[in-house]
């Protein structure tokens, strides 16, 4: 259930498909529901605001009430079409009906207009379904616009309860997304902190510090969207730059360990060792016979 006050579901308002004959479009109009679309074969055509979109077969996109837009089918194209509230409203049933060319709604109509995914969810849907979620949309729209045309009131409650679940689904996939770029930005400023103090005593705690998280909460994190540990993340970066300063030979290695966040020129010889097989005196003498 989605509505916060009263138990409701998403109510499909009416839904069908059919093959177009013939080219089909509709002028320029606001919604005062949502209108969700698969087109299964043949090519559409939609205008939100300023945006054009040709689509082809297999596209799905979802258009929310208050946008301005319009669209259109091309000859042999066969949409399926689900127009339904997401918002409990108690006189949903007399609401004007979507598809009236409309391109404003009337002061005496404003009060039937659903309230969008934002401000519902918190987060806005896309206009145009993603991939990942395609294979799910194709296979359960015809479903519900199949069983709420059927006279089974069984068959029109399992519609309901597909609609439902789709746009929990979409929610979930939205949600998820908005948190990786969320994620992505607190990581790539962490990454930053740890580029510009890789002199100092950085380590995990502070990289961890550095995006907002807890040790543990960022280590699984990290390693979810970049597919190493922080640790490695540092070791890395501290060892690519050892081997830029060693093609310096003014500066001695004691120094260089030093200025990679090693104090002691062992263990960073160690390490060293560990990452490129040999020691960091050995790779500079290497460095000096490739000249």
């Amino acid at each position: 259930m989605l509505a916060l006050t009263d138990a409701y579901s998403p109510w499909i308002r009416s839904c069908g498909h059919n093959l177009r004959p013939k080219a089909w479009t509709y002028p320029m109009r606001i919604l005062t529901d949502y209108l969700l679309i698969y087109v299964s074969e043949g090519k559409e055509w939609i205008t939100v605001g300023d945006e054009h979109y040709d689509l082809e077969a297999g596209a799905v996109y979802l258009i929310q009430p208050g946008r301005l837009s319009d669209k259109g089918s091309l000859t042999g194209s066969h949409p399926y079409w689900v127009h339904f509230d997401l918002m409990f409203h108690p006189d949903r049933a007399s609401a004007p009906r979507a598809p009236s060319h409309q391109s404003y709604v009337s002061a005496s109509d404003q009060h039937f207009m659903q309230a969008d995914t934002i401000a519902v969810f918190g987060h806005d849907f896309p206009l145009l379904m993603p991939n990942a979620l395609l294979p799910l949309f194709h296979q359960e729209i015809p479903r519900i616009c199949n069983e709420h045309i059927s006279h089974r009131m069984s068959d029109r409650l399992r519609a309901q309860q597909r609609l439902n679940d789709l746009i929990l689904h979409c929610f979930d996939y939205c949600s998820a997304q908005e948190q990786n770029l969320q994620g992505d930005a607190q990581i790539a400023h962490a990454e930053s902190a740890a580029r510009s103090s890789l002199e100092s005593d950085f380590g995990v705690a502070a990289f961890a510090a550095a995006a907002g998280l807890s040790p543990s909460r960022f280590h699984d994190r990290y390693k979810q969207l970049r597919g190493i540990t922080p640790l490695r993340f540092l070791t890395n970066i501290r060892m690519e730059l050892a081997r830029k300063l060693l093609a310096n030979p003014t500066l001695s290695i004691s120094s260089i360990a030093s200025m990679v966040g090693h104090p002691d020129p062992t263990v960073f010889g160690r390490i060293f060792r560990r990452e490129h097989g040999k020691s960091p005196r050995a790779y500079r003498a290497g460095l000096d016979t490739d000249k």
